[in-house]
């Protein structure tokens, strides 16, 4: 869950763990993270959902030096982004 994402539902941090963060093209690195919980309710039922989540800055980088020709002539609704 992105940090932008815990401010704006205003969810309450329960808890704090220290976990290694590992993305494609870098090194490991502990950091601390905070742990939110949010509850989805069902529309027609009695039904909760609890959901537990780890706030993170960032979840991937933005792509760099990719192709994106291919991507919007295959997928033409991509255009209006």
């Amino acid at each position: 869950m992105f940090r932008v994402l815990k401010d704006l539902l205003n969810l309450r941090v329960i808890l704090s763990e220290k976990l290694m963060i590992k993305t494609f093209a870098a090194e490991g690195k502990k950091q601390d993270c905070e742990v939110v919980q949010v509850c989805l309710r069902g529309l027609d039922n009695d039904l909760n959902v609890y959901v537990t989540a780890y706030v993170v800055p960032v979840i991937f980088a933005p792509l760099q030096n990719q192709e994106i020709e291919l991507a919007y002539h295959c997928y033409p609704h991509l255009n209006a982004l």
